[in-house]
């Protein structure tokens, strides 16, 4: 049946117990059809560039009046011409898969390859707790910079995780785009300025490495710490490795025969390979280590499950407050420490980023001729004063006592 379409007829056409259609006299393909339980919707149908029949459901009568209804199929009409197809935009619409979707794709098939463990386990939280509550559910294809910037300034008090979501994000949308779920240069986290951090340096004097150490030997001798985390905190403190370097640390990467630990380029953070100078102290401390038997790592948990230790800031805040050490001090404050007592000995800053590994490409040219003995024996200069400086050097009082309500590590 076709009339120009108006409230008045579309108001007197009625079921018929089958799909019924009302055509439009102004605009070619635009109806209404009715549905045997009597509801009306606006349709448009026309043929794509393929000249195949298509027909696109436009809204329900009564949500649209019949000017807007027909307002949008002269919108539709026009497109079409242009070589546009709605229908097939829709079906592509709705199979795009959301930010969840392709975050969980990402953790599969890059962070957990790619990554280091420490940052695969850092995107797996940050996602789960920030990202995926605000984004989780929308398609991958539909934000925009705007919905970043909203979300931005929805954590701007949390500076630190908005910066890491920004991070993790950015990466998801570059990786969505190489899978074909966004358009080339689409990425809307590019450009967008990150907070600013407060840049804390906190390094320790000589009392405060004589006072850990101390704690140490304490802990040692009353069996309240295990001594693989010990050996962890010590290789840090002597070798200026990062946190997760020493605790992914493998026996295959320890060369006892040429004094080196060889780090892989999967287990550092510049994703190049890194060598570590065995000195006399770390030579001690890596002989004194028990080796647990099927597990390939040198710092292990008490249940010896074949992994490394995960969690060790408790034992790290407890040689802490034993070693009266109130002041915040993170476990990777260990790595500047060692630095700045390479600073305090006379070296220069090309030879310290080269024990550091840093790879940035100015301090990369200036330490590139440094020969292996000089760098070990700075090395060798280095971790022989902090153990002279925890031999000599009157340690702080302690804060408390040993624990003494610790399980016991044989």
């Amino acid at each position: 049946m076709t009339a120009k379409l108006t409230k008045k007829a579309i108001d007197a056409f009625e079921a018929t117990g089958k799909l019924e259609y009302l055509w439009d006299m102004e605009v070619k393909g635009f109806g209404v059809v009715i549905t045997p339980a009597g509801s009306k919707s606006f349709i448009l149908n026309y043929r794509n560039q393929d000249n195949r029949s298509r027909r696109k459901t436009i809204g329900k009568y009564g949500h649209l009046t019949v000017e807007q209804a027909r307002d949008f199929a002269r919108e539709l009409t026009y497109r079409i011409v242009k070589g546009e197809d709605p229908v097939q935009q829709d079906e592509m619409q709705r199979s795009q898969p959301t930010f969840a979707e392709v975050a969980q794709r990402f953790l599969d098939d890059h962070s957990s390859i790619r990554s280091r463990p420490a940052t695969h386990a850092s995107n797996i939280q940050i996602l789960a707790h920030m990202v995926l509550p605000h984004f989780g559910k929308m398609k991958i294809r539909s934000i925009e910079r705007k919905d970043i910037y909203d979300y931005l300034a929805k954590n701007r008090h949390r500076p630190i995780g908005a910066n890491r979501s920004l991070a993790a994000m950015s990466s998801i949308m570059s990786k969505a785009e190489l899978w074909g779920y966004r358009d080339r240069n689409s990425n809307p986290c590019f450009g967008v300025e990150r907070f600013p951090e407060n840049r804390r340096e906190r390094f320790l004097n000589e009392q405060e490495f004589a006072a850990l150490e101390s704690a140490m030997q304490r802990a040692e001798r009353n069996l309240t710490e295990s001594p693989h985390v010990l050996a962890m905190f010590r290789i840090m403190m002597h070798t200026g490795c990062r946190p997760g370097e020493a605790r992914h640390l493998k026996w295959d990467y320890v060369d006892l025969a040429n004094r080196v630990i060889r780090l892989p380029k999967e287990a550092t953070k510049e994703k190049r390979p890194k060598t570590l100078f065995i000195t006399p102290y770390i030579e001690g401390v890596l002989k004194n280590i028990r080796r647990m038997e099927g597990n390939p790592y040198v710092v292990v948990s008490e249940r010896n499950d074949g992994k490394p230790i995960m969690d060790v800031k408790k034992p790290w805040d407890r040689i802490k407050k034993a070693a009266g050490i109130t002041t915040e001090l993170h476990l990777h404050d260990l790595r500047h420490s060692h630095a700045s007592m390479a600073n305090a000995l006379g070296y220069s800053l090309p030879m310290i980023g080269a024990l550091l590994g840093h790879t940035q490409a100015q301090t990369t040219l200036r330490y590139a001729h440094l020969a292996t003995d000089h760098l070990r024996k700075a090395a060798e200069d280095i971790s022989n004063r902090i153990a002279n400086v925890a031999q000599t050097t009157s340690p702080m009082p302690p804060h408390d006592k040993p624990r003494a309500n610790l399980r016991m590590v044989k």
